[in-house]
């Protein structure tokens, strides 16, 4: 797979508060609350890291992650992101 990049949705309002996250879009009024990984890599996107350096980033933070179940969960994240309008997966 090639090295996929990410554009953030530059309407969407992040705020972290009591432990969560929370994406906030103006447009459609929706919410989107974030566990800790999500947090994290939300966090990374913010960076303009591709896809790539955002599994390195987070498997060199947390020495048991497995890199190919990170992959199939960070992939997952930023489909439903997409679909919810934060993010757009550029190829």
């Amino acid at each position: 797979m090639t090295d996929l990049q990410y554009r953030l949705n530059p309407k969407i309002v992040f705020r972290e508060e009591e432990g969560e996250s929370l994406l906030f879009d103006p447009d459609t009024g929706r919410v989107k609350i974030l566990n800790e990984t999500g947090t994290l890599i939300y966090e990374l996107l913010t960076q303009k890291l591709s896809r790539e350096k955002i599994v390195d980033s987070i498997t060199s933070e947390y020495d048991n992650m497995n890199r190919q179940d990170l992959e199939q969960d960070l992939d997952e994240f930023a489909a439903q992101m997409e679909q919810s309008g934060i993010l757009t997966v550029i190829t």
